[in-house]
């Protein structure tokens, strides 16, 4: 799979995979879920990649939910992305989960 980069057309590789950032609640609203990856992002088995204006991001599958967090545990170790208001995590929680209903292909890399 190629994709296009701020008009540069790059081979998708798995280092260019492990630079993309975390997306943010208008990139999980509004972008475009392009299919998941398995066994490519470091300490993460299933990852979606999402388009979203010129950029692309990463996020994994395998967040659960909480009363105003949501975490995920990979091994030994867990990444946690605490919220002010139990308003804004199920905000967050809904987006994140059109998001992966979306994502139905997987890339091979």
């Amino acid at each position: 799979m190629d994709i296009e980069i701020l008009t540069v057309k790059k081979k998708l590789t798995k280092s260019l995979l492990n630079q993309m950032r975390f997306p943010s609640l208008e990139v999980l609203r509004y972008g475009e879920p392009l299919g998941y990856l398995i066994n490519i992002i470091k300490d993460n088995y299933q990852a979606i990649l999402i388009k979203h204006k010129l950029d692309y991001y990463i996020i994994s599958t395998h967040y659960k939910k909480g009363e105003i967090l949501v975490c995920r545990k990979t091994g030994q170790w867990s990444q946690i992305k605490k919220f002010e208001t139990t308003m804004k995590c199920d905000d967050w929680w809904k987006a994140y989960q059109r998001t992966c209903k979306l994502a139905k292909d997987q890339i091979y890399v």
